[in-house]
């Protein structure tokens, strides 16, 4: 998964604030509430990577070309 979608999805989700977004709720520290996702559609290449959250401080994520794997997450304790 290229570099940029996942700095992008950890930046968007290290916001100071609490904040709830599509399912998704998250406040400073903490991790990721459990069902939420982050979608990213590329525009040339016509590949979409989603990014789920389960609550704990890794993810997952896939992509529409078959390919997956695990991201780890600065939240929690």
């Amino acid at each position: 998964m290229p570099r940029s979608i996942v700095l992008a999805a950890i930046a968007l989700l290290s916001l100071p604030a609490c904040l709830a977004r599509d399912a998704q709720d998250r406040c400073a520290a903490q991790c990721p509430a459990a069902g939420g996702t982050v979608e990213h559609a590329g525009g040339l290449s016509g590949v979409t990577i989603t990014i789920a959250f389960d609550g704990s401080d890794s993810a997952t994520w896939s992509s529409s070309r078959g390919r997956s794997g695990t991201l780890d997450l600065a939240c929690g304790g």
